[in-house]
């Protein structure tokens, strides 16, 4: 009986520990001060290049559409801050903050460095426009990789980045397949100035998950490496096939690093999903560069048992 007694105890001790791991994770967190959303597992239909791995070109066939699988994740909502760009660089010694130093092609303004909302001049970094939530730009590959380490967050891969814009079906745009305008988002063919718009802005533009900005506005790294063999590789079926590594094509100037989601001097086919991926060379910033964050479950997990996150 005593036994019997024992045992009944035991298994009662651990009903709210088994309470607790069946909790759903919340829709939305703020982790260090950003806002996150939960993009749960599921299935996304991505455009994959038919590469020839001699030249790096679309083979006859062009654009293959796989559909691949997901786990849970969460994505930043609003693209990297340039408030917080501004911490890092002033507080966190980045290894590779002379990116930000180099000079802009499209930028006439000599008497400062960096990109369209941090500006580095003679008494440091100073926000271009204090008063708008502008997000961080002029980010290299490897600078957005040191700055999402530092704030406690990671990139997206391209898979994670495609299934938080596109959702569940094959939408052309984040709103889906409206054709856009500039109450969508931020985009203007051609324009050689600084037309940033701040994170929160077009609202009408979200995502199936209520994501902002994921086209137009800048450019956003994901994790991957630009791989043709990769690519090429992918039957559909996969979850969240990465590529961990570079793969050198014969004549190609570098290794390079993927951009997804066009940028305010884009035009309408290059916010789409099929127009709004390119490469850069992981040390080279560029004006309309910038980084959106992610976290795994299991990261905001550890956050909320230890109260440095809270839900939204």
């Amino acid at each position: 009986m005593k036994k019997l007694l024992r045992f009944a105890c035991a298994v009662l001790s651990m009903l709210p520990l088994a309470a607790h791991a069946a909790a759903p994770l919340p829709a939305e967190v703020e982790v260090n001060g950003v806002e996150f959303v939960l993009i749960p597992a599921g299935k996304v239909w991505v455009p994959v290049p038919h590469l020839d791995p001699k030249t790096g070109l679309n083979l006859e066939n062009g654009m293959r559409e796989l559909q691949f699988a997901t786990k849970s994740f969460y994505i930043a909502k609003y693209e990297a801050r340039a408030r917080d760009f501004l911490r890092f660089m002033s507080e966190g010694k980045p290894v590779h903050a002379a990116h930000y130093d180099a000079k802009d092609p499209e930028d006439d303004d000599s008497g400062s460095l960096g990109g369209c909302s941090v500006r580095r001049g003679a008494n440091g970094f100073t926000l271009v426009a204090p008063d708008r939530d502008l997000p961080a730009t002029h980010l290299s590959w490897d600078l957005a990789n040191e700055f999402s380490t530092w704030m406690g967050f990671r990139m997206p891969t391209e898979i994670e980045w495609v299934r938080a814009f596109r959702g569940d079906d094959k939408r052309r745009y984040p709103w889906g397949d409206e054709y856009p305008d500039d109450t969508y988002a931020s985009f203007q063919e051609g324009a050689t100035s600084c037309n940033v718009q701040p994170v929160d802005a077009f609202a009408k533009g979200a995502s199936p998950f209520g994501v902002r900005n994921m086209a137009g506005n800048i450019y956003e790294y994901v994790a991957d490496w630009e791989n043709v063999e990769h690519y090429n590789s992918l039957k559909g079926g996969e979850t969240n096939p990465v590529a961990r590594a570079p793969h050198e094509v014969p004549g190609d100037p570098g290794k390079f690093r993927v951009l997804r989601g066009g940028r305010w001097a884009s035009g309408p086919a290059a916010l789409s999903i099929y127009g709004n991926r390119t490469r850069r060379l992981p040390s080279s910033p560029f004006r309309c560069y910038g980084v959106r964050f992610a976290l795994d479950t299991t990261t905001v997990e550890r956050h909320l048992a230890a109260g440095t996150a809270r839900t939204r």
